[in-house]
């Protein structure tokens, strides 16, 4: 496997729902399960890309998110927190089923978020 598949296994457990892994173990255990070995800061660019990479291919319809993606790839969090209100603003007051689509998406999107500021947090 390459390290982006490796990555994406990271994120997985990370982010599912029985037993998550804590972004700092998810870190250690990309780097020490790649070949050549990988350094700290490189495991959460590769980590972050595999969030991207997710959250992308999650969004219900249309391009409303790529910006949000974008700047979760870049670790520019901020930025994506800024875009994640915008998604909010616009679809939170619909109660249509596909807007709710969104909302849906915006929940996952915002753990996304909080889950990559955490593994910054853990340091490189």
């Amino acid at each position: 496997m390459n390290h982006a598949e490796i990555a994406k296994q990271a994120w997985e457990m990370m982010v599912r729902d029985d037993n998550p892994m804590p972004p700092g173990i998810a870190r250690d255990w990309l780097m020490d399960n790649t070949e050549p070995s990988i350094e700290g800061g490189a495991a959460v660019q590769f980590i972050a890309f595999a969030a991207k990479t997710d959250a992308l291919q999650a969004r219900p319809s249309g391009t409303d998110g790529n910006m949000l993606c974008d700047c979760v790839g870049d670790l520019n969090l901020l930025a994506a927190s800024s875009y994640l209100h915008a998604i909010l603003t616009y679809y939170g007051p619909s109660q249509s089923k596909s807007d709710r689509a969104w909302i849906v998406w915006a929940e996952y999107a915002q753990k996304m978020i909080d889950l990559l500021r955490e593994l910054q947090t853990v340091g490189v």
